[in-house]
C-alpha cells in the first residue's frame, strides 16, 4: 500500500497526493480510495481490520498531528 505522498510530473510542479494505492499481483498499482485530505509522508499501519494513518504534511510547511482510521482495504 502507498498512502498519500507527493508527485512531480515531468516539467511540472510538485503536488501533494491524496490517493490510496495498492500493488496488485503482476506489479500494477490500483487506486483503492482517497484520503480525507492530501498528505505527504504520513505514517500508516493496519491493526486487526482497521487502517490507521497519522501525521504527514498537508502543506509543504505544516505537519498535522491528526489520526485517521478506516476499515482496512
Amino acid at each position: 500500500f502507498v498512502l498519500g505522498g507527493h508527485t512531480t510530473p515531468d516539467g511540472g510542479e510538485k503536488s501533494i497526493d491524496g490517493d490510496m494505492l495498492m500493488l496488485r499481483p503482476g506489479g500494477s498499482w490500483e487506486v483503492i480510495g482517497k484520503l480525507p485530505n492530501p498528505l505527504s509522508s504520513p505514517g500508516a499501519t493496519i491493526i486487526g481490520d482497521k487502517l490507521y494513518l497519522a501525521g504527514g504534511c498537508p502543506k509543504w510547511v505544516d505537519i498535522t498531528a491528526k489520526m485517521w482510521v478506516r476499515d482496512a482495504p
